[in-house]
């Protein structure tokens, strides 16, 4: 990961700004690999309710810096949910070696929870590691355990594709996060619940696999095809 863009949504806030009232709910979006010229670069393809409202209703920084090294991930969610620098929070890179003993360690990884999930066969036998994840490494709050902290009634959930964008960005008192498995199913860890909650199973059943839609692929297909001849590149 060497480029982030993030995107904050607040249902209401607009509205409300002025009254100086708490926003019933904040959204964060973080795209991975979206690189600020993207923004430019893809405008047409954007819709009127999405990047293009968030841009001309929003605020859009235009001059920003990444003041750590590596730009990982991992790295990444962390510190733009705590607002403090690897050598604080911890998540020093996506993986590493613990100077204790020399073992691996994954920046989301957590031997002592295990996976939770629909899966018909045991999960060990695919992909142990899959679920066994929490944020033990992570050393400082985020926004969301600091909302926990200040209103206990609060609730924080991380949903991403990968376990460590759902985890690392909610934090220590979240009340959920999920991900998606090799399977491309969704699972979580026993550090947050011993079951997957009736919501999760209606939706896995709903959809039991990842379609496409053929048009839009195309029109992707063909939008990629015309930057690449812009950079003088012949394909893929």
């Amino acid at each position: 990961m060497k480029n982030f863009i993030i995107i904050f949504l607040s249902l209401s806030y607009f509205s409300n700004y002025a009254q100086q009232t708490t926003p019933k709910i904040l959204v964060s979006v973080v795209v991975d690999q979206m690189k600020y010229e993207y923004v430019d670069r893809f405008w047409d393809e954007f819709g009127e309710k999405g990047i293009k409202k968030l841009v001309n209703e929003g605020i859009f920084c235009r001059n920003t810096h990444y003041n750590y090294i590596p730009t990982y991930t991992g790295p990444g969610h962390a510190t733009i949910f705590t607002g403090t620098t690897p050598s604080v929070h911890g998540i020093i890179g996506n993986n590493w070696y613990s100077r204790k003993d020399f073992s691996p360690v994954y920046c989301a990884g957590d031997w002592a929870s295990q996976t939770i999930c629909l899966c018909k066969k045991p999960h060990e036998k695919t992909n142990p590691g899959s679920g066994q994840m929490s944020p033990v490494s992570l050393l400082c709050n985020t926004v969301g355990d600091q909302l926990k902290i200040k209103d206990s009634l609060s609730k924080v959930f991380g949903v991403s594709i990968k376990d460590r964008g759902a985890i690392l960005s909610t934090g220590a008192l979240a009340d959920g996060a999920y991900w998606l498995n090799n399977d491309a199913k969704w699972i979580t860890s026993s550090f947050y619940r011993n079951n997957l909650p009736e919501w999760v199973v209606k939706f896995d059943k709903k959809y039991l696999t990842l379609t496409s839609d053929k048009r839009q692929t195309v029109r992707v297909q063909k939008t990629y095809k015309g930057i690449l001849a812009s950079n003088s590149v012949s394909k893929i």
